[in-house]
Order: structure tokens, then C-alpha cells, then sequence
């Protein structure tokens, strides 16, 4: 007997087996249906910290949009200028 003719028989004897019934839909709904535990303080001191983080690299990206287009269009330097110039 080679090893395809003894999986086909173990196959065989597998299907003869009764299938198990198993309910968990009480158990999933009851952990699924649980309120969120309440954030510890450290958690919202991350929060506190991603958002600053975010922010100043918001800066730091417009910052760098606006340097990059004046390097690489000169005339914007002149209008950036004379607007100051009109401000003063």
C-alpha cells in the first residue's frame, strides 16, 4: 500500500466520522458586545504627543513646499519680496 492509497483510506474513514456540533456565537457575542476599556493615561499622553508630531511636520512640510517653489521658480522670490516690501 503506498502512502496515496492509505490517505485515501484514511479519507474515507474520516467521512464516516460524525461531524462535531460546536455553538460559540454566544461567547463571540459576548466579548465582541463588551465596552472598549477606557485609555490609561499614558495612552492619552501618546495621543497628545502623535498629534504634536503630526503638526509640527505639517509645518515642516509646507515650510518645505514653500522653499522648493521659490528655488525652483525665481520670479516667486520677487513677488515673495515685493509683497513684503507692500507689508512694511
Amino acid at each position: 500500500m503506498n502512502e496515496t492509497d492509505k490517505l485515501k483510506q484514511l479519507a474515507d474513514r474520516a467521512r464516516l466520522e460524525p461531524i462535531p456540533e460546536v455553538d460559540v456565537a454566544d461567547r463571540v457575542m459576548a466579548a465582541v458586545s463588551q465596552p472598549a476599556p477606557e485609555p490609561v493615561p499614558f495612552e492619552r499622553a501618546l495621543v497628545w504627543g502623535a498629534a504634536a508630531a503630526a503638526a509640527c511636520a505639517l509645518i515642516a512640510v509646507v515650510a518645505g513646499w514653500l522653499s522648493w517653489n521659490t528655488w525652483t521658480d525665481p520670479m516667486m522670490a520677487v513677488f515673495v519680496d515685493l509683497m513684503g516690501d507692500i507689508l512694511t
